[in-house]
């Protein structure tokens, strides 16, 4: 599955490669490529999420999953999210974690949204590793 999102950005974000970054905090409208391909749902099976499960619920284990890895010292974490026709996607991301072989994770949603229903419909988790050539790449490979 492959989703091209044009994004309003407060700023820049790091996890996803905008065909054009805003350099400071004013408002830029970017496009996003979104591939899912890119994601592996074997990764982000472990935290609780299921096609077909309730949107809302997909969105508290995100929220919760992200928040939970992205503690100690020098981490951090972030959500952020984009409507998109029927879609929202939804990302949540833990940076330079406390850990010997994984340094950043992101886990996205795409979630189905009718009037008040939301289904998830896509979902998966790709990671960065300190010890890897390029520590800033992201990958579904397990770190070295």
């Amino acid at each position: 599955m492959r989703i091209i999102l044009p994004i309003l950005l407060a700023g820049a974000v790091t996890a996803c490669s905008p065909k054009e970054v805003a350099e400071d905090t004013q408002a830029t409208t970017n496009e996003f490529e979104l591939n899912m391909d890119d994601y592996s749902r074997e990764f982000a099976d472990h935290i609780g999420l299921s096609v077909g499960q309730d949107g809302y619920e997909a969105e508290d284990i995100i929220r919760l999953y992200a928040s939970t890895v992205g503690t100690g010292e020098g981490a951090r974490y972030d959500i952020s999210s984009v409507q998109e026709g029927g879609d929202k996607i939804l990302f949540g991301r833990a940076f330079d974690l406390a850990d010997d072989s994984v340094r950043s994770q992101e886990v996205v949603a795409v979630i189905s949204v009718t009037g008040t229903k939301r289904t998830l419909t896509d979902y998966g988790m790709r990671i960065q590793c300190w010890r890897a050539t390029d520590p800033d790449e992201w990958t579904t490979e397990l770190c070295p």
